[in-house]
C-alpha cells in the first residue's frame, strides 16, 4: 500500500514540475517574442526617422541652392552699373573662390582609386578607406604641385576639411564617403602629373598595396563648392589688417 502511495506522490510530483517547466517555456518564449517584436518595430520607426530625416535634408539642400542661385543672379545684375561695383563684384568672386565658396571650373586631373580585387595582407582585404593617412599625403602633393581647387567624391576640399575613418568609411565634410575615389584636382595638368608619378611616390605606394589607380588629364573639371561654410562662434576680425 505505501508502495503504491509513493508511486501516486511521484506522479502528482512529475505532473506539476511539468506544468512549471511548461509555464516557465511559455513564458520565456512569450517575453522573446515581444523583444523581438519590439526590437522590430523599433527598427522601423528608426529606418522611417532615418528617410525623413534624408528628406528634410534634402529639401533644405535644394532651398539652400535657389538661395545661393537668386544671390548670384542679385550680384552679376548689380555688378553691371558702374566701374566699381564690377571691381567689388569681382573681389567677390576672388574671396569666395579662397573660401571655397563656389563651383571652380578648369583644366587638371582625375584620380581613380579602387580597392585591391584579391585580398594581399594575411587573408585581409585593405580598403582604401581604412587608410585616411594616403588620402592626406596625396591631398598634400597636389597642394605643393600648385592645385587650385580640390574634390573627392563631390566633396570639396577646404581649410575646415575632416577626413577620418568613422568604421567601414571615411567622413569627409561630415559626409559618409565610400570606395572607389574619385578625386578631381583643379592646376597644371603636366605639374599635378609629375608629382604624382614620380618615383617611389604616392601612386607607386598605392599600387604596391594592390590599389588600383588610374590618372587622367582633362582641360575641363568641374569641383563643387562647400556646402556648409564655416561658423566662427569663438573668434572674430582683430580690425588690425595692416593690408589696407
Amino acid at each position: 500500500m505505501n508502495f503504491k502511495k509513493s508511486h501516486i506522490v511521484l506522479f502528482l510530483i512529475s505532473i506539476l514540475f511539468g506544468l512549471i517547466i511548461g509555464i516557465q517555456v511559455r513564458t520565456i518564449r512569450k517575453n522573446q517574442s515581444m523583444t523581438t517584436d519590439s526590437g522590430v518595430l523599433r527598427g522601423k520607426e528608426l529606418a522611417i526617422e532615418l528617410r525623413k530625416s534624408r528628406d528634410e535634408l534634402e529639401r533644405q539642400a535644394r532651398e539652400i541652392e535657389e538661395l545661393n542661385t537668386q544671390i548670384k543672379l542679385h550680384e552679376e545684375s548689380a555688378s553691371g552699373k558702374d566701374d566699381v561695383t564690377k571691381e567689388l563684384y569681382k573681389e567677390l568672386n576672388y574671396y569666395k573662390s579662397i573660401a571655397c565658396l563656389t563651383d571652380m571650373t578648369g583644366s587638371g586631373i582625375t584620380i581613380e582609386i579602387s580597392d585591391p580585387t584579391e585580398t594581399v595582407e594575411m587573408g585581409t582585404k585593405l580598403s582604401i578607406v581604412d587608410y585616411p593617412e594616403f588620402i592626406l599625403r596625396l591631398i598634400s602633393i597636389v597642394n605643393s604641385a600648385g592645385a587650385e581647387a580640390i574634390a573627392i567624391n563631390e566633396q570639396r576640399i577646404s581649410s575646415y576639411t575632416e577626413i577620418e575613418r568613422a568604421q567601414n568609411h571615411l567622413e569627409i565634410n561630415g559626409t559618409s564617403v565610400n570606395a572607389p575615389l574619385t578625386i578631381h584636382v583643379l592646376g597644371e595638368k603636366d605639374t599635378l602629373m609629375s608629382a604624382l608619378t614620380i618615383k617611389n611616390g604616392i601612386v607607386d605606394l598605392l599600387r604596391n598595396y594592390s590599389y588600383g589607380v588610374i590618372l587622367t588629364a582633362s582641360d575641363e573639371l568641374t569641383v563643387p563648392r562647400v556646402r556648409h561654410a564655416a561658423e566662427f562662434i569663438y573668434s572674430k576680425p582683430s580690425g588690425n589688417d595692416e593690408s589696407r
